[in-house]
């Protein structure tokens, strides 16, 4: 019978935990939960949601279309 070494390992799952919470905050942060959060609206009211293609040009339009001036 072969005795194995007990080897340390520390518990991850406090940062494993951290991680993921940073990794969510940044994927909000980018608007990258906008999509599903329109498609979940847009089924609620009954409407045929856009495509994500058609979503992300919409999105694009929309920022880019109101004037801003900083002078």
């Amino acid at each position: 019978m072969r005795i194995r070494p007990m080897i340390w390992k520390p518990n991850i799952h406090p940062l494993v935990t951290a991680l993921r919470k940073i990794w969510e905050y940044l994927r909000e942060a980018c608007g990258e939960y906008d999509y599903e959060r329109y498609v979940e609206r847009a089924r609620a009211l009954g409407a045929e949601p856009m495509t994500p293609q058609e979503f992300y040009v919409s999105q694009l339009e929309h920022k880019h279309s109101r004037p801003t001036r900083c002078c």
